[in-house]
């Protein structure tokens, strides 16, 4: 690769990278700007088992079971449904068509679950502040309400211990992340570029100096001719030297 860009000129090196990078930042910007600003609101959640038998790490285990459980059906239909007929909830901020309904609703709660701590972590992404906090106070309440009916066990108590907790600028889309991936897109774009073309130009200078030497060398097509007495065994004509005796032996 070093012997390959020795050919470029330093400046054109710079201003085919500076060209992509720019293209590149400028395409990020543009997406960056179209997207839909949302802001977060989390909420954190003790979700623990109250009759377990055994030790601490027994009862934390026991939990993480309970908090993977809820985390998947943050994401049922059903869920999503309750959570939207909760006090302050805009449903018309929604799609009413399930499918669209279903993919709006994984980008706007996100639930994982905290290890070694039972403690369950859900992110609300909303359009408007008000609501991402109305909607984190509706999941809480769903998951209390119907923790036992989800896991399966009536010893399940859910508390709220964090939240809801709001960020005070939008958090997506992600400036300084759209920016660097747009600056390492452009780099990597303008080197597979200048690789591509030097790589061709070489190929092509390559292939004429190799077709120009051989052309060169090769020796012109002579003929042998019949061998008189006297004459030695190596001598040799051209073809339009041996053309031209044929045609004027002719009668």
């Amino acid at each position: 690769m070093d012997l390959i860009f020795r050919q470029l000129p330093i400046r054109q090196f710079i201003r085919v990278l500076a060209l992509a990078v720019l293209i590149m930042v400028l395409v990020g910007t543009l997406v960056t700007l179209i997207q839909p600003k949302k802001f977060r609101s989390s909420v954190e959640l003790l979700v623990l088992e109250t009759q377990t038998q055994g030790d601490v790490y027994a009862t934390i285990r026991s939990a993480e079971k309970l908090n993977a459980t809820l985390a998947q059906l943050t994401q049922t239909t059903s869920f999503t449904e309750a959570v939207l007929a909760g006090a302050g909830v805009s449903r018309g901020l929604f799609p009413t068509d399930p499918n669209k309904l279903k993919k709006e609703w994984k980008k706007t709660v996100q639930a994982r679950v905290i290890p070694d701590t039972g403690l369950l972590h859900i992110d609300v992404y909303h359009q408007y502040p008000s609501q991402a906090i109305v909607i984190a106070e509706s999941v809480s309440r769903v998951i209390a309400q119907n923790a036992a009916g989800y896991t399966g066990s009536n010893n399940v108590a859910v508390t709220v211990v964090d939240g809801p907790v709001t960020s005070r600028r939008f958090v997506k889309p992600n400036i300084a992340l759209n920016l660097v991936t747009s600056v390492l897109l452009g780099l990597f774009l303008s080197l597979g570029y200048l690789l591509l073309t030097v790589n061709g130009e070489a190929a092509v200078v390559a292939t004429t100096v190799t077709s120009r030497v051989r052309g060169e060398a090769e020796p012109a097509r002579q003929i042998p001719v019949a061998i008189e007495s006297g004459t030695p065994a190596s001598v040799a004509v051209s073809l339009e030297e041996f053309l031209t005796q044929q045609l004027a032996g002719q009668p």
